[in-house]
């Protein structure tokens, strides 16, 4: 039985806005069987080297946004206490937009928190993210 590597956002997440505000988000649980190559590199899971090539920085880790071996997608639906018209923008080397101001960044991570609350406490996304799993040790270790 393999062992498996679910991921579900947020950087896979689609937000879904209506004048702005953030009403549902639809997340993509994305699965990769976790086996390495010969060489040790994984091979479903691609590797993604950061280079910020300023400090000399570097680290690699694995893309979640790379094609993935199962994915699903479940969509949470926002209570109005935890809408919001805020963004939060990180760019492919995780490097901050500060465009709105602090504050604007401040209430979008305390809502996003919120919305990662909801998700961890929803027992039909929870189901998904299990199912995603299931699928992935029936493929087997090949």
């Amino acid at each position: 039985m393999p062992n498996t590597i679910t991921n579900y956002g947020p950087k896979t997440w689609i937000e879904n806005r209506e004048s702005g505000v953030v009403k549902s988000i639809t997340v993509k649980i994305k699965g990769w069987r976790d086996i390495n190559n010969d060489d040790g590199s994984p091979k479903y899971l691609k590797n993604h080297l950061l280079d910020r090539g300023i400090d000399g920085y570097k680290k690699s880790y694995g893309d979640y946004t790379s094609n993935e071996e199962i994915e699903e997608t479940y969509t949470l639906d926002i209570p109005s206490e935890h809408q919001t018209d805020k963004v939060f923008y990180l760019d492919k080397y995780h490097v901050h937009d500060h465009t709105q101001g602090n504050d604007g960044d401040v209430e979008y991570q305390e809502k996003f928190k919120e919305w990662m609350k909801l998700l961890k406490d929803d027992a039909a996304f929870l189901a998904k993210v299990e199912s995603v799993r299931q699928q992935l040790i029936a493929l087997g270790e090949e």
